[in-house]
């Protein structure tokens, strides 16, 4: 487990992923993202941390967040249960309302306009 954060490691252990958790540091802000549900006929849902020392995470975390599949299908508005917004350090599960198909190989989590940052994308693998 690579996290400092007790809370994020207390999560992780009571919710295993079968995924790695995958981090993009750009624009003084580190974005963490860890799969929680990423298999055929389920609704996708991501454990997502914001961290950093100098701008203000004021965004609403589902406006600023799509996820498409390797065929361009979208999974619809993204619901977010975690930290408000506001401050250096934000946490909290991201899910989407469409299921995946037995078709989708891969998704590709999208996240605009963080610290100046046009995107940052996430990409994984869909498990059969």
């Amino acid at each position: 487990l690579l996290t400092k954060d007790p809370d994020l490691t207390s999560f992780l252990i009571s919710n295993p992923s079968l995924y790695t958790t995958k981090e993009r540091s750009e624009g003084n802000v580190t974005i963490s993202v860890t799969p929680q549900a990423l298999t055929t006929n389920t609704t996708p849902s991501f454990y997502v941390e914001f961290e950093t020392h100098s701008v203000e995470l004021g965004f609403d975390v589902p406006e600023i967040t799509t996820l498409v599949d390797d065929q361009g299908n979208s999974f619809g508005l993204a619901t977010w249960e975690g930290s408000p917004p506001g401050g250096h350090h934000r946490k909290g599960a991201l899910s989407f309302a469409n299921n995946l198909s037995k078709s989708t190989k891969s998704v590709t989590l999208t996240f605009t306009n963080i610290a100046n940052v046009p995107t940052r994308t996430f990409i994984w693998e869909v498990k059969q």
